[in-house]
């Protein structure tokens, strides 16, 4: 992984944790819940990990990959967290196969998998 990662959701910030040993250069964790987002904390210093966590994001990106790993209900909010993005991969997991609904709206589908009864997408803006 290289350049910037978002993470959208992050919880306890195991998804940008990993982008950042994978070799990301910036990895922005954003999370509605404030507990969650100490919990991040906490993690990125008890593995010496720089990653920044909040509740919103006021920088500018180019072409970051997006990772979010939540249910299809909780994604529309926590997709308004983020700043108008011009381009963009997502990584996008976590949906139940019952919740499968048209994701065109994030962008082009670049890939499609299943795995007992979860689906997860690269999207591609």
């Amino acid at each position: 992984i290289t350049g910037q990662v978002i993470d959208v959701g992050c919880g306890s910030g195991v998804l940008s944790l990993a982008a950042k040993l994978r070799g990301a250069e910036e990895v922005y964790g954003i999370d509605c819940d404030e507990e969650a987002l100490c919990h991040a904390k906490e993690n990125a210093k008890l593995n010496q990990l720089h990653c920044t966590f909040g509740k919103c994001l006021e920088k500018k990106f180019d072409h970051p990959l997006i990772l979010m790993n939540m249910i299809s209900s909780e994604q529309t909010c926590a997709w308004s967290a983020l700043p108008p993005l011009q381009s963009y991969t997502l990584i996008l997991s976590g949906i139940p196969i019952e919740e499968a609904r048209p994701f065109a709206h994030y962008g082009t589908i670049l890939e499609k998998r299943e795995w007992k009864g979860w689906l997860g997408f690269k999207i591609q803006h």
